[in-house]
């Protein structure tokens, strides 16, 4: 999409916004509402007559409330109308200080908490178009820069109302959200459709390893019943083990070691990737909590239920360089092919095992002794090679497309917020046939 400029522009003054269109004054926010106010402080329940909303209920530029906190009495100051615009003031997050959303229907009786704060416009001023300003990704650098950042992200209103944002009347600013609005709206149904094609390319990949972990590639071969109801059929050469037989357990010791290591969290990993390093340790000779050092050709998976984050160390330089949490479980592979028994560890079939057997009060997790009770479906050793091999050579086209999509659909999401934040700091204009649209 090529945007044409406006004819012509002058310096604003304002750093954030540097030149706006010629015909574009400046202003403060405070100038164009008519209060801003902090929501309630009251402690929340499951039931009551008013719904409380909450940060995470501001969406994409939205206030969609999720019907799960209220209270039975609120100021009635506090109740949200029509066009009120939420920013969130205070977090433990600095990227998600100052996210805004619009209330784009009457809800009755739905207020909402003190970290937020509720900003209502003026009748001369079009809400939507302020909506998708505040969410520009210029002014919300703004906002952040003058937080104030201690044990929690702070951004009160009397700082975010004096921001300078540009003054344009209502008839440009109307034009400019019907524009946005519709433009938006076909970039969000196009990233919705890539994302159920990712969805649907990592259903297959999921789906290929559950039923060749359990029946291998010859679908041809005779098959036996496994005696267990949610396992079925497996090849009539395949034996039923229990983790134990087939690996030894790594479990949770005080480690020493010299030098520096990387400390990997549940957190760190996704899809056998090391994402993100939670620290980074060095000590001499010294003992570092009761983490795990891992061993070559070992499979790592976490403990918590619900959790599937799992890792295969087969390299000598990961080796030496990881230290892992105690919220892991190592399998070290030494009778089973290491990436098999990596395929294995992801499948449903293990998955189902380990949640079932994971309890705890605060967090569910699987301990040691259900670890060695895991039932391990055991091909003989040429054919988990062979399985590995196949499963490589599919799960990497698989996984070669859903890269591609997510190429797209950062890709679209960039240019999402390019957009708005260009239309909207008057950097490119909207052509007069959106005045058709104004309401």
């Amino acid at each position: 999409m090529n945007l044409e400029k406006y004819y012509s522009y002058k310096d604003s003054d304002i750093d954030w916004l540097a030149k706006i269109p010629i015909d574009w004054g400046v202003k403060r926010v405070k100038e164009s509402i008519d209060n801003c106010i902090y929501g309630t402080s009251e402690k929340t329940n499951s039931e009551g007559k008013f719904e409380i909303l909450g940060m995470g209920e501001i969406q994409g530029g939205k206030i969609i409330p999720s019907h799960s906190n209220f209270l039975y009495e609120v100021d009635r100051s506090l109740l949200l109308r029509k066009e009120d615009i939420l920013y969130t003031r205070t977090n433990g997050s600095f990227e998600l200080i100052g996210k805004a959303g619009i209330l784009e229907i009457d809800i009755p009786n739905l207020s909402f908490a003190s970290y937020l704060v509720r900003l209502r416009l003026k009748k001369n001023e079009n809400s939507l178009f302020y909506n998708y300003l505040f969410n520009s990704y210029l002014f919300r650098a703004k906002a952040r820069n003058i937080c104030i950042s201690t044990a929690q992200n702070n951004l009160s209103s009397s700082k975010y109302i004096n921001i300078i944002i540009p003054r344009l009347d209502k008839k440009e600013q109307i034009k400019i959200s019907n524009f946005l609005s519709l433009k938006t709206s076909l970039i969000d149904r196009k990233i919705k459709l890539l994302q159920d094609k990712k969805t649907s390319y990592e259903e297959l990949k999921k789906t290929l390893i559950n039923e060749t972990v359990c029946r291998g590639i010859n679908k041809n071969v005779e098959l036996k019943d496994s005696g267990i109801e949610w396992i079925g059929q497996i090849p009539i050469n395949w034996e039923i083990k229990r983790l134990k037989d087939k690996f030894t357990l790594m479990s949770s010791r005080i480690n020493y070691f010299e030098g520096t290591k990387e400390y990997l969290s549940t957190k760190s990993i996704s899809n056998n990737k090391v994402e993100e390093i939670e620290e980074i340790i060095t000590y001499k000779n010294r003992p570092y909590r009761a983490n795990m050092q891992p061993k070559i050709n070992s499979v790592w998976f976490a403990k918590l239920r619900f959790t599937d984050k799992s890792y295969l160390f087969d390299k000598n330089e990961e080796v030496i360089k990881y230290i892992l949490s105690t919220g892991f479980a190592g399998l070290l592979c030494n009778e089973v092919h290491k990436k098999f028994a990596y395929y294995y560890i992801i499948s449903n079939y293990f998955l189902y095992q380990k949640d079932s057997f994971s309890y705890g009060t605060t967090q569910e997790a699987i301990t040691e002794p259900n670890i060695r009770s895991i039932i391990f479906l055991n091909p003989p050793k040429q054919e988990q090679i062979q399985i590995a091999k196949y499963l490589d050579e599919k799960t990497s086209k698989i996984d070669e497309i859903i890269s591609k999509i997510k190429d797209q659909i950062t890709t679209l999401t960039e240019f999402r917020k390019i957009l708005i934040n260009d239309v909207v700091t008057g950097k490119a204009r909207v052509q007069n046939e959106w005045n058709t649209f104004a309401r």
